[in-house]
C-alpha cells in the first residue's frame, strides 16, 4: 500500500488519524509521518496495522525491507 490507500483505508474505516494516534498512544504528527512513510518506526507501523487489522507488511511494504 501507499499513503494515498492509507488514508483510503482510514476514510472507509471512518477513523480519523487524530483518533488513530489517540487509540494506539502515539502523537498526531507521528502517526501522520508514519503514514505517509516520512518516517518508518516499526513499532508505530506495527501498532497502526494491528489497530487497523491490516497485516503490516501489506501496509508498510518498507517494514519489510527494514527487518
Amino acid at each position: 500500500m501507499n499513503a494515498k490507500d492509507r488514508k483510503k483505508l482510514l476514510i472507509d474505516l471512518d477513523l480519523t488519524i487524530v483518533e488513530l494516534a489517540r487509540r494506539i498512544g502515539r502523537d498526531k504528527s507521528w502517526v501522520t509521518q508514519t503514514i505517509h512513510e516520512r518516517k518508518h518506526p516499526r513499532p508505530t507501523q506495527e501498532l497502526i496495522a494491528k489497530e487497523l487489522n491490516v497485516p503490516v507488511d501489506i501496509l508498510f511494504p518498507s517494514h519489510r525491507r527494514a527487518a
